[in-house]
Protein backbone atom coordinates (compact mmCIF):
# COMPACT_ATOMS: atom_id res chain seq x y z
CA UNK A 1 0.00 0.00 0.00
CA UNK A 2 1.74 3.72 -0.95
CA UNK A 3 1.68 5.99 1.46
CA UNK A 4 0.97 9.99 0.98
CA UNK A 5 4.29 10.44 -0.58
CA UNK A 6 4.72 9.69 -4.31
CA UNK A 7 8.04 7.56 -4.49
CA UNK A 8 9.47 5.26 -7.79
CA UNK A 9 7.90 2.33 -7.02
CA UNK A 10 4.62 3.95 -6.77
CA UNK A 11 5.06 5.39 -10.11
CA UNK A 12 6.04 1.96 -11.32
CA UNK A 13 3.32 -0.15 -10.14
CA UNK A 14 0.89 2.48 -11.51
CA UNK A 15 -0.79 3.24 -7.57
CA UNK A 16 -0.33 7.09 -8.09
CA UNK A 17 0.80 8.91 -12.00
CA UNK A 18 3.56 11.43 -11.98
CA UNK A 19 1.86 15.11 -11.85
CA UNK A 20 2.12 16.97 -15.13
CA UNK A 21 2.50 20.49 -15.58
CA UNK A 22 1.68 22.52 -19.24
CA UNK A 23 5.47 24.35 -18.90
CA UNK A 24 8.00 23.69 -16.89
CA UNK A 25 10.30 26.89 -15.45
CA UNK A 26 14.16 27.04 -14.75
CA UNK A 27 15.44 29.29 -11.99
CA UNK A 28 19.02 29.45 -11.53
CA UNK A 29 20.00 31.36 -8.48
CA UNK A 30 20.40 31.36 -4.79
CA UNK A 31 17.99 33.29 -2.90
CA UNK A 32 14.97 30.62 -1.26
CA UNK A 33 12.52 33.67 -0.80
CA UNK A 34 12.48 34.06 -4.33
CA UNK A 35 12.72 30.35 -5.34
CA UNK A 36 9.69 29.61 -2.75
CA UNK A 37 7.42 32.74 -4.37
CA UNK A 38 8.30 31.23 -7.96
CA UNK A 39 7.45 27.73 -7.26
CA UNK A 40 3.83 28.78 -5.38
CA UNK A 41 3.14 31.20 -8.15
CA UNK A 42 4.35 28.70 -10.80
CA UNK A 43 2.38 25.87 -9.61
CA UNK A 44 -0.96 28.38 -9.55
CA UNK A 45 -0.32 28.78 -13.29
CA UNK A 46 0.33 25.24 -14.15
CA UNK A 47 4.06 25.33 -14.40
CA UNK A 48 6.80 23.15 -12.73
CA UNK A 49 9.72 25.09 -11.09
CA UNK A 50 13.06 23.48 -11.44
CA UNK A 51 15.32 25.00 -9.29
CA UNK A 52 19.18 24.98 -8.74
CA UNK A 53 22.03 27.51 -6.90
CA UNK A 54 24.92 26.73 -9.59
CA UNK A 55 26.49 27.13 -13.07
CA UNK A 56 27.15 23.14 -13.34
CA UNK A 57 23.45 21.92 -12.94
CA UNK A 58 21.93 24.49 -15.04
CA UNK A 59 23.69 23.66 -17.77
CA UNK A 60 23.27 19.82 -17.29
CA UNK A 61 19.28 20.51 -16.98
CA UNK A 62 19.64 22.79 -20.25
CA UNK A 63 21.32 19.95 -21.92
CA UNK A 64 18.70 17.96 -20.76
CA UNK A 65 15.70 16.70 -22.83
CA UNK A 66 13.53 18.61 -20.56
CA UNK A 67 11.76 21.54 -22.63
CA UNK A 68 11.63 24.67 -20.07
CA UNK A 69 9.50 27.36 -21.71
CA UNK A 70 11.20 30.39 -19.35
CA UNK A 71 14.53 30.31 -17.91
CA UNK A 72 14.65 32.82 -15.16
CA UNK A 73 18.41 33.88 -13.50
CA UNK A 74 19.61 35.44 -10.62
CA UNK A 75 22.94 36.29 -9.53
CA UNK A 76 25.46 33.60 -9.00
CA UNK A 77 28.49 33.77 -6.61
CA UNK A 78 30.20 31.72 -9.45
CA UNK A 79 29.17 32.79 -12.79
CA UNK A 80 27.92 35.85 -14.34
CA UNK A 81 24.03 35.60 -15.41
CA UNK A 82 24.60 36.65 -18.36
CA UNK A 83 27.08 34.07 -19.37
CA UNK A 84 25.11 31.08 -18.52
CA UNK A 85 22.47 33.28 -20.88
CA UNK A 86 24.79 32.69 -23.55
CA UNK A 87 25.17 29.38 -22.83
CA UNK A 88 21.31 28.54 -23.39
CA UNK A 89 21.17 30.68 -27.07
CA UNK A 90 23.72 28.38 -28.38
CA UNK A 91 21.91 25.28 -27.51
CA UNK A 92 19.90 23.88 -30.34
CA UNK A 93 15.70 24.03 -30.04
CA UNK A 94 14.58 21.73 -28.22
CA UNK A 95 12.78 18.97 -30.43
CA UNK A 96 9.39 17.18 -29.40
CA UNK A 97 9.68 13.80 -27.99
CA UNK A 98 8.11 10.80 -30.24
CA UNK A 99 4.70 9.61 -28.85
CA UNK A 100 4.67 5.38 -29.03
CA UNK A 101 2.10 3.93 -30.50
CA UNK A 102 -0.27 0.85 -29.50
Amino acid sequence: MCDDLTDLRCLLRGCHRAPTYQYKVLYVGTNPTLRQFLATTAHQLDCYLDACSGIFHARLLLQSPIHYALLLLDDLPDTPATDLAAFAHTLPPPTHAHHLRH
